[in-house]
């Protein structure tokens, strides 16, 4: 085996994302990270415990597993990722080349993970089968317990000899006298071939940054489960402690929700919107093949989330919190149901020890814990009812819906004025309103009035992406939408009231990404057939213009030949000498003058 240990670089905590298409520098495809998958793994891990990474995993997670712990290892298969690894992981981190079950005595460990499921655990083969990979992981924690190396089989120099080749290290050796342990901690993830994203997703296979599972049953233990019933029927089988099931919504490796199976999740409540926000966040640059929007909640209405995220994270040996989701800025937020909703602890992902905080840059946009509520209520958010109210044309419905709204900010500003308020974040509770998760706040002097316009300008923005309809008129512009909506809300539409709350609105897209997402190939062609039909509506117009252009155009042509004729006809007339006489006739001066200029020439 070989023993490639970390340098001194210090673990920076930051959220890596591996680009699509392409390898992280680790070797690991897509390496689970995220502010939301630490703070589960601070409210899991034991403290100063044995910790075994079985796979590579990403540094972020790695640095906050070596603070908590008292020895960390991580176990990859191959000597240059493991240089790799060791570049990047914190000091004292020992990164081992081998395979696991290669050890003849298994060591115990406190905790084991391998949070990018089993198929970057080294085996004996690489060809293993997923649940023996399982069993040779699950060996590692629940091992007999070991003493402390003998004193005969250290070296002169007080250091353990190396281990066999292909064997696990003796982490334990390395941190001293093993206790023994009870219940050791076991977190595995696990890829699901029937996530929601990845059904809709419209590239083709060869495009897609992860392999998913083969499409074939898991009975025969090849394949990964494809269910929570078959994870949790698979981690029973192997005898490992009933715990917390997660399904983990959200950009594959950066959970952005963590939401427990079990529970029974309200298709209009709090958990439900963090799962369809983390599937949304997971397909906002994918092309689809139909909008994610829709897809998600019908699975909600349905209770199919469960079986519908991009991974599963079993954790064993120790409980979470049944929900964690991603708020704004660097927020996560850890929820546990109530009878009447969800009690929140939003933490602040602090950064790396000894690493300056990156310079947000001059944005004065943020995020606060102060500013998320210690509940939430269930039910459905005030963007929601105003969709609903728009799309009926009940303008009345919405204008008081407005009235309230502003009401209630006026009051709402004056305990936290640096707050803002985004209407997909905020449900009704009676006559009041709650914020949610997202805990936005603004570094600037900002009034009520300038937080209101840019929670309409927000909503405006959300309704045109998601080709809602509202009852004002098509040629109205956002301005004057937001103007209409603050003057319903009792707030003065003034010119610079709006720019202020436009700049805050760009300044939350900027953040969080732009609400549209590339055309999806159900709307495409939707969008085709109905463009056909416009144009053979058009084709057929054009065509009757040109037959009724053609019968004028012949009608024009008999009129001018008929005044052609005409013209002909006086002047033949006028060239007459009848004509001539009648003129004469009709001079009776000229006449005489004639006759008496006749008479006397005669």
């Amino acid at each position: 085996m070989t023993d490639t240990r970390s340098g001194p670089a210090d673990a920076h905590l930051v959220d890596l994302a591996v680009p699509a298409g392409r390898r992280a520098a680790t070797g690991a495809d897509a390496a689970c990270t995220g502010a939301v998958l630490r703070r589960l793994l601070r409210d899991v891990l034991p403290p100063d415990a044995r910790v075994l990474a079985a796979g590579p995993h990403a540094p972020d997670v790695i640095a906050l597993v070596a603070r908590h712990a008292a020895h960390t290892t991580v176990l990859v298969g191959e000597p240059e990722q493991a240089r790799e690894l060791a570049a990047v992981y914190p000091a004292g981190v020992d990164v081992r080349v081998g395979a696991v079950g290669g050890a003849a005595e298994h060591v115990p460990f406190d905790a084991v993970l391998a949070l990018d499921g089993l198929d970057h655990v080294p085996g004996l083969d690489g060809q293993e089968p997923w649940i023996h990979r399982l069993h040779l992981l699950i060996a590692y924690a629940t091992g007999a317990p070991q003493q402390g190396l003998p004193a005969g089989r250290r070296g002169p120099d007080g250091d353990r000899p190396p281990p066999p080749d292909g064997a696990v290290p003796d982490s334990a050796e390395a941190a001293g006298a093993v206790m023994p342990r009870v219940k050791p901690v076991l977190v595995v993830g696990c890829l699901n071939a029937f996530s929601l994203v990845g059904l809709l997703d419209a590239r083709p296979p060869g495009q897609r940054p992860v392999v998913r599972g083969a499409p074939r049953a898991a009975r025969d233990g090849a394949a990964p489960p494809g269910s929570p019933a078959a994870l949790a029927a698979a981690l029973d089988a192997a005898g490992v402690l009933p715990g917390t099931l997660y399904a983990a919504f959200g950009p594959d490796g950066m959970p952005h929700t963590l939401l427990d199976t079990a529970l029974t999740v309200d298709a209009d409540g709090f958990a439900a919107r963090a799962a369809i926000r983390g599937m949304e966040a997971a397909a906002r640059d994918l092309p689809l093949v139909s909008p994610i929007g829709g897809a998600a909640a019908a699975a909600a209405d349905a209770g199919l989330l469960a079986a519908l995220p991009e991974r599963w994270l079993a954790v064993s040996g120790a409980r979470g919190r049944p929900l964690y989701t991603r708020g704004g800025g660097d927020l996560a937020v850890a929820a546990e149901p109530e009878p009447d909703g969800w009690r929140l602890t939003p933490v602040a992902d602090p950064p790396a020890p000894g690493r300056a905080v990156p310079d947000p840059g001059p944005s004065p946009l943020g995020a606060s814990a102060a500013a998320v509520p210690e509940r939430v209520p269930e039910g459905e958010t005030v963007e929601r009812l105003l969709r609903r109210q728009a799309a009926t044309g009940d303008v009345t419905a919405v204008r008081v819906l407005a009235a309230e709204l502003g009401a209630w900010l006026r009051a709402y500003h004056v305990d936290r004025p640096d707050a803002l308020v985004c209407l997909d974040d905020l449900v009704p509770d009676g006559p009041d309103l709650v914020p949610g998760v997202l805990g936005r706040v603004w570094g600037e002097p900002v009034g009520s009035g300038e937080v209101l316009a840019a929670a309409w300008h927000r909503w405006h923005e959300r309704l045109a992406a998601a080709g809602g309809e509202h009852p004002w008129p098509p040629w109205m512009s956002a301005d004057d939408l937001v103007a209409v909506w603050l003057d319903a809300a009792g707030e003065p539409p003034a010119p610079e009231i709006l720019a202020q709350g436009r700049r805050i609105a760009a300044a939350l897209r900027e953040a969080e990404g732009p609400p549209t997402a590339p055309a999806d190939l159900r709307t495409a062609l939707a969008a085709a057939a109905s463009a056909g039909e416009h144009t053979a509506q058009l084709s057929a117009h054009i065509a009757g213009l040109t037959r009724t252009l053609q019968l004028r155009d012949e009608q024009l042509r008999v009129r001018e030949e008929r005044i052609r004729a005409q013209r002909a006809e006086l002047r033949r007339i006028r060239g007459s000498r009848s004509f001539r006489l009648v003129r004469l006739l009709q001079r009776p001066r000229e006449l005489a003058r004639a006759l008496a200029r006749r008479l006397h020439l005669r």
